[in-house]
Parts: C-alpha cells; sequence; structure tokens
C-alpha cells in the first residue's frame, strides 16, 4: 500500500532511482535538503534561488557517467564547453521549476503513488516491496519527506513541459505542400575535397608562425599560479588517529538507549476507496457511501478481508496482496492512519477513515513491542559514531591551538604537523579558480596565498576555515605571475592550426576549380545516389540544401559547396517529383509539432530566465574539484 498512505514515501521518479538520468538531484540536489548550505561557493543564480558548485560537480560527474556508460565516447568535465552545457541545462531546469510553480501547477499524490508500485527498483517478485523503498532511502540519507519534495518538483517539471508542447497547433495547409517537397529525389554524383589531403604543417614559416601567436596573445594569456605546501586539519584527519574504546563506545549506549530503540510496530491491512480532495462534492459522497458498504461487508464477515481488499481496493501497491501494508511505525503514515491503526486491538477492524487519499477501512493483524536494540548488533555504528563525537570534540579543543601554532612558527609547517599527527602535501600549480583539490581554490585561502606578504617572505597563511570542520593552513613554495604562455611552448598547436587553415582553404581552392571544369564535362565523379531531404544518405546537411535549393530545369546541373572538412562538387542527373502520399502526413505533422513546439518552449526559456535574472560566477564555474 505503502504509497497510498504515507505521507513520505512517495517516488515517482523511476528513471532517477534507475540511475538513467537524474534530473532531480541534478536540479535541486540532494544535498540540499540534506546538510547546511549556508556559506557554499555558488556558480550560478537564478532568481534567488543558488546552484552551488557541489551541485554542479555532481551534475557534471552524472553527465559524464551517462555519455560515457552509454559508448558516446569520452567525456572531459574540466573541458569549458561540456562545463557551460552542463550548467545551461541546470539553470534551465531551475527556470522550469520555478515557471511550474508560479503557473500553480499542482501535482495529483494518486498518479504519482500509483507510478511508484510500478518501479521495477522497488519492487521484489513483481509486486511493490516497502522494505526496498526503506532500503533505497537508508542507503542514500534521505527521508520519505525529502523524496516527496522531489517528486513533486520532477512532476510539476513534466506537467509544464506538456502543457507547452501540447499548445503547438500545425495547419493542416501546410502539411501536403511539405510532404511534396520532403519527399522529391534528385539523383546527383559526387566529387569531395578533403582539407586532410591537402595538410602540410611544414609549410607553414616561422614568420607566419610568430604573426599568429601575436594574434593570438589573448588566447594564451595565463593567470597567477602557485606551488604550495599545505596541512590540512579536519574531523576525517583527527578522526584517523581515533583507536575506539569499547568501554566508551558502551557508555555512549547507554546515554542515548532511546535512540537505540525500534519503537511499537504495526501490521494491518487496509481496503482504500480513491477520492481526491478536489472532486466534486457528489463524487466524494458517493465514494464515502461505497466505502461504508465495504465496511459493512467487512465487518459482517472478517475473515475474508483480504478477499474483500483484492475485490475493492483501489490503492495499485497493496490490492493485489489483499491489502496488506506489513509493519510499520506511527510516523511511517500520515497521521490520521496511524492514529487510527495504533488504536485498534488485534483482529479489530476500523470504521471509515478520511485522509488526502480517500477512505480507509483498517484492520490490525499483529502489535510488535517497542524493544531497545541490541549493542552487539549495533556495535560497528555505534564505535563509528563515537569516533565521529569523540573526533567533533578534538577538533574544537584543536583548532585554536592550531591557527596559533602555525601563525607562531611562520617559516615552516612541519613542526605543526609533527604536533599534530598530520601530513604535509604538496600541491601543483594551483590558479585562483583552478585547483586540485577544490578546496585549495577557496577564495579565503587564495586571498593569502596571493597576498603581498605571503609572495614575498613566503611564511605561512593563517589557518583558514575552507569548508565545516576543515582547516587548512599553506606556505609559497614557487609563483608564476600572470603572463602569456611562450611561443615554444605552443608553437606545434599554433603551426597545426595554420596548417589545418592552409590546407581547408587549398581543398576549397580545388574544388572551385573541380566545379568550374565539371561544368565543362570534366572531372572524376562517384556512382549514381538517389537522395531526398528525409533521405539524405551520408551527404552532410549543408551538402544537400545546396542540391535542392539549385534550379533544376536544365539538367545536369552542377552545384558547389564549402564544407567544414573541406568541398564538395554535385552534378545533378535528374529530378522526380515528390508524392504527397497520407502516409507520410502523420510523421511530418508529428515533426512539425515538435519542432514548432521546441521553438516555443525555447523562447518561453528565455523569456522566464529574463524575468527571474539569471547571474554565472565565471570564476566558480571554473573550479575543478579532486579526482
Amino acid at each position: 500500500m505503502l504509497e497510498a498512505i504515507r505521507d513520505r514515501a512517495q517516488g515517482w521518479i523511476a528513471r532517477v532511482i534507475l540511475g538513467l538520468v537524474i534530473l532531480t538531484f541534478a536540479i535541486f540536489g540532494v544535498d540540499s535538503y540534506i546538510n547546511d548550505r549556508s556559506a557554499v561557493l555558488e556558480v550560478a543564480k537564478v532568481g534567488g534561488d543558488g546552484i552551488s558548485l557541489e551541485d554542479f560537480q555532481v551534475a557534471l560527474r552524472n553527465q559524464k557517467d551517462a555519455i560515457e556508460g552509454n559508448g558516446e565516447g569520452k567525456a572531459n568535465t574540466e573541458d569549458p564547453q561540456f562545463r557551460q552545457a552542463v550548467l545551461d541545462d541546470l539553470i534551465t531546469a531551475r527556470v522550469m521549476a520555478a515557471a511550474a510553480q508560479q503557473s500553480g501547477i499542482k501535482t495529483d499524490p494518486q498518479r504519482a503513488l500509483k507510478a511508484l508500485a510500478e518501479i521495477p527498483a522497488f519492487q521484489e517478485g513483481g509486486k511493490f516491496s516497502p522494505a526496498r523503498l526503506d532500503s533505497w532511502l537508508r542507503n542514500r540519507g534521505m527521508s520519505q519527506a525529502q523524496l516527496l519534495t522531489l517528486l513533486q518538483q520532477d512532476v510539476q517539471l513534466g506537467q509544464l513541459e506538456v502543457g507547452l508542447r501540447e499548445g503547438s497547433v500545425i495547419a493542416e495547409g501546410s502539411i501536403k505542400p511539405l510532404i511534396t517537397a520532403l519527399s522529391e529525389q534528385r539523383e546527383v554524383n559526387e566529387q569531395i575535397f578533403d582539407a586532410r589531403r591537402y595538410q602540410n604543417p611544414g609549410q607553414i614559416d616561422n614568420a607566419a608562425l610568430e604573426a599568429e601567436y601575436k594574434a593570438q596573445r589573448t588566447k594564451l594569456e595565463t593567470p597567477a599560479q602557485v606551488r604550495m605546501e599545505y596541512l590540512v586539519l579536519s574531523l576525517d584527519s583527527i578522526k584517523a588517529h581515533i583507536k575506539v574504546d569499547e568501554a566508551a563506545v558502551r557508555r555512549y549506549y547507554e546515554s542515548n538507549l532511546s535512540r537505540y530503540s525500534e519503537p511499537e510496530q504495526r501490521r494491518a491491512r487496509h481496503i482504500l476507496i480513491s477520492a481526491r480532495a478536489d472532486q466534486p462534492a457528489a463524487e466524494r459522497t458517493q465514494a464515502r457511501q461505497k466505502a461504508e458498504q465495504v465496511l459493512a461487508e467487512a465487518k459482517k464477515t472478517p475473515a475474508r478481508f483480504a478477499d474483500l481488499a483484492r475485490k475493492y481496493s483501489q490503492d495499485p501497491g497493496s490490492a493485489s496482496t489483499g491489502g496488506d501494508l506489513g509493519f510499520f511505525t506511527r510516523d511511517r503514515m500520515v497521521k490520521v492512519f496511524a492514529d487510527t491503526a495504533f488504536a485498534l486491538k488485534k483482529g479489530e477492524i476500523s470504521g471509515v477513515i478520511e485522509s488526502e487519499f480517500g477512505y480507509h477501512i483498517v484492520l490490525l493483524d499483529e502489535i510488535r513491542a517497542a524493544q531497545a536494540k541490541p549493542f552487539e548488533r549495533l556495535q560497528a555504528q555505534l564505535s563509528e559514531e563515537w569516533r565521529t563525537q569523540e573526533a567533533q570534540k578534538r577538533f574544537a579543543e584543536q583548532a585554536d591551538k592550531f591557527a596559533n601554532q602555525v601563525y607562531e612558527q611562520a617559516n615552516g609547517l612541519q613542526a605543526v604537523a609533527k604536533t599534530y599527527n598530520l601530513t604535509v602535501q604538496t600541491s601543483g600549480w594551483v590558479s585562483r579558480t583552478q585547483a586540485e583539490p577544490a578546496f585549495l581554490a577557496h577564495p579565503g585561502l587564495m586571498d593569502a596565498v596571493f597576498s603581498p606578504e605571503s609572495l614575498t617572505k613566503k611564511q605561512n597563511t593563517d589557518a583558514i576555515e575552507v569548508a565545516p570542520n576543515m582547516l587548512v593552513a599553506a606556505r609559497l613554495l614557487e609563483h608564476k605571475p600572470a603572463g602569456v604562455r611562450p611561443l615554444a611552448e605552443v608553437a606545434a598547436q599554433i603551426r597545426d592550426q595554420l596548417a589545418g587553415r592552409s590546407a581547408l582553404a587549398a581543398a576549397r581552392k580545388a574544388g572551385a576549380e573541380a566545379l568550374a571544369q565539371g561544368q565543362t564535362g570534366k572531372g572524376v565523379w562517384s556512382a549514381n545516389m538517389m537522395v531526398t531531404r528525409m533521405q539524405p544518405l551520408n551527404l552532410p546537411p549543408e551538402a544537400i540544401k545546396a542540391i535542392f535549393k539549385q534550379p533544376a530545369k536544365r539538367l545536369p546541373v552542377f552545384v558547389g559547396v564549402e564544407t567544414q572538412d573541406g568541398y564538395r562538387v554535385y552534378r545533378i542527373n535528374q529530378v522526380q517529383a515528390g508524392n504527397a502520399a497520407e502516409q507520410h502526413a502523420g510523421r511530418i505533422r508529428a515533426d512539425l509539432q515538435r519542432m514548432q513546439a521546441k521553438s516555443e518552449i525555447k523562447a518561453f526559456i528565455a523569456a522566464a530566465k529574463a524575468d527571474l535574472g539569471v547571474s554565472i560566477d565565471e570564476k566558480v564555474l571554473g573550479k575543478t574539484e579532486a579526482r
């Protein structure tokens, strides 16, 4: 049942759960719901809603995994274009979410709950399994309320997009002329002039190389960079040296016993007659009357309750199992249902109760009394909790001392490292916006490292809090001022660029000459190819456009076209008129509607962005993360 009862156990986002498309988690960030985000770096703002660097980096990894998992090649998360594309998707999703809320789009709990029962990840033996849902939530550190929030936002986005798409209307009079044009066939021959045939980097002289280097100086600028040694005092660094004291762990268990007690649980069956709050009063009255009739039948023959649930219940998650909900605690159900179930005696049937999902009849099957979980069963968990608590105490005790010692022993970090049993680490070249690990690019730490005092004296920086419970002190080792990459470093890259440009020009020149010769009957042509706009074979889009744009009153006709890889020449031998057959109309209509809907959605998003206001922090956008 769970889906029709629990106010926190809802999760319609099957694609998210199955790990195929992590849309909502990328949009909203699970961490946004779990941790305090009051002091995080934000890569962008959509209205008053920030996209944190952490959420952005999660989205980068998700997109990279999706691309590589689908066999689409390697994805470089440090590529500026890739990063911008992922951020654009996040911004668009946030804009759409805001628009959905402003439009007053509401979700239907029953629709979402029905979908939950159909998610394979939450099924066992082809049936919905509350235990699997609970396990999934525990593994991700989420509550059912958080999953419900994600669900509602995801449904809102889907409803908004459907509304925009269905608003696109195509005029019927435009279909047949378009089919005729798209199905027209042209027989062509082809000559290809590939720029790679003309590639010769050795032809690029030094004068051309130096001229291009000067022209690209702004693109070759490098930011100021430093190499540094640094110390990290954090919960993890302290925790790594804490040995478990079993006696202390047992005392911790006993002082927190209420936390480790299993509350009373009950196992019940129910029959649900669905009724939404927004339904007409007459329909709700009819549903209530139906529930009263079923109740009378259940009271008359209690032993047949499971059969009645299979026959009448409209809860897709439990009807097939005779209404069985399994064991649950009071906080796992909506209040009215929980109050009823926990007031019943074993074997007792309730009256008709009303919740946001409709009308319920409840039969209590079993009662499992509250009991404390044994220490031995929880020992590993307790030990970890105790170590974390102990680390928090020691961090609070050591933080000020660490900061003072770093300041007092300003000429190096080795003595401080020895005091706190830490390791001095050395960075690679880092800038204010690019660093590994990513926390080294914290603005406060970068300001300290790049300060005049640090650059001249190479003394320890202050201990900077780069994240909650994480202090970093650094000392400069080397400094590279901002400048331009030397010619020797980029000469090969520039030479290849010039050679490619020269080869492309040579290919296009040769192609234009061949076009002129072809018109006098010269040239070596490919075999005949019959192409249409809908079946372009392997010809590039610009070639198809040129072929069908060319008037064909007198044949043969010749046309040339510049392509990204060179030049192509085509001889058009014959033209066969298109056929406005009705079998193509459905496909064309659907394609036109998709194109128009895409255009309208794009315009809608642009207007919504302008209305909300979108800002991007380019410095944070460029930050990388530790591998």
